[in-house]
């Protein structure tokens, strides 16, 4: 019976079209046909066979064959989170442009996932790993295994307490600053911030952007102001609640996520409060929902295909040379003003 599978092309088929031997189109396949003496008319010839006749060549086997898997491991908590998402098709891009290949991973946010995910990745030979860590507490010892084998690896978007290494993210506390002074600059002096889990970089960055503002403009930080230690919209919903219980009302949220944002908004139409008329509202990532809302979501915008470029780039770096500087990279965030934040009502 003959077989319906698509047979893949060899270095000995293109000999054979080319009337070589399938030791000298290794060679030029491999990049070094005129190191072996082999012309430039040959060479010529071979790559046009190559191409002509669909030829694919086995990366896999040819990095065992010099020791090496030119793997990368990515372990993310899921791919569903636009903004995760983003942040792994630009360490993709990088991996695939140096000759690497990704394999992916999810913890979904639960530390001993996280850590048999690792492990995981680990028996499979990955020469670096890409980690943008759950969002749980006291999870350093997934990267034991890590820190003992000398595996190269980059945190990205969040540090872990205890883990000294490579991390890439966004400058999470100035743009949170630049926000605070945006509602500052309208106006605004009470203005409370739902912050996020306690204990994780990202959440504590962002309030210490919020208060770096309320401090610049000599506003005394009501501790009233600070509500929330979830990032969800649930979260969000109930945090806001407990905010406008406080008097005199704050005149604007600063949510650190727009999830908490989105949950907020609820609260505000529940209660009969126009944005920004009421109330001024305001989140951080930008999200793409945020900008279709029924009044659109002012909101920091993070470069996640930057950020997830820039990772790969240091862990391929680190894989090849073993050096990549700085150890801590920190992108810029871009303050985006949409209709959700206006002048302090008076």
């Amino acid at each position: 019976m003959k077989s319906s599978g698509i047979q893949r092309v060899t270095a000995k088929d293109i000999a054979r079209a080319v009337g070589v031997s399938p030791a000298a189109v290794s060679y030029v396949l491999s990049g070094c046909g005129r190191e072996k003496g082999i012309g430039a008319e040959t060479c010529k010839r071979v790559t046009d066979a190559a191409a002509r006749l669909g030829y694919r060549p086995n990366t896999l086997a040819k990095g065992l064959r010099q020791g090496r898997s030119r793997l990368i491991g990515v372990l993310a908590p899921c791919v569903t989170f636009g903004y995760f998402s983003e942040i792994v098709r630009g360490a993709e891009d990088i991996a695939s442009a140096r000759g690497y290949t990704v394999i992916l991973m999810h913890s979904d946010e639960d530390a001993e996932k996280e850590a048999q995910k690792i492990e995981t990745l680990r028996r499979y030979s990955v020469e670096g790993l890409l980690v943008i860590p759950a969002i749980v507490r006291g999870h350093a010892v997934s990267f034991a295994a890590l820190l003992g084998d000398h595996l190269p690896f980059v945190l990205v978007d969040k540090t872990v307490k205890g883990v000294e290494g490579h991390f890439v993210g966004t400058d999470d506390r100035a743009g949170a600053r630049t926000l605070v002074e945006h509602l500052i600059g309208l106006g605004h002096r009470r203005i409370a911030h739902l912050r996020g889990p306690r204990g994780i970089s990202t959440s504590e960055d962002r309030l210490a952007g919020y208060r770096d503002a309320l401090r610049a403009a000599g506003i005394r930080l009501d501790p009233r102001w600070v509500a929330g230690d979830e990032w969800s919209e649930e979260a969000g919903r109930a945090a806001t609640r407990q905010l406008l219980a406080v008097s005199p009302r704050p005149t604007a949220i600063f949510a650190g996520t727009d999830l908490g944002a989105w949950g907020a908004y609820d609260v505000f139409v529940e209660a009969g409060l126009r944005v920004p008329q009421d109330i001024s509202l305001a989140g951080f990532a930008d999200l793409s929902p945020s900008a279709r809302l029924a009044v659109p979501l002012t909101t920091v915008r993070q470069p996640a295909r930057d950020v997830g470029r820039r990772a790969g780039e240091k862990l391929v770096n680190l894989i090849e040379t073993g050096e990549d500087e700085p150890r801590e990279v920190r992108l810029p965030t871009e303050l985006v003003v949409r209709a959700s934040t206006g002048m302090v009502c008076t």
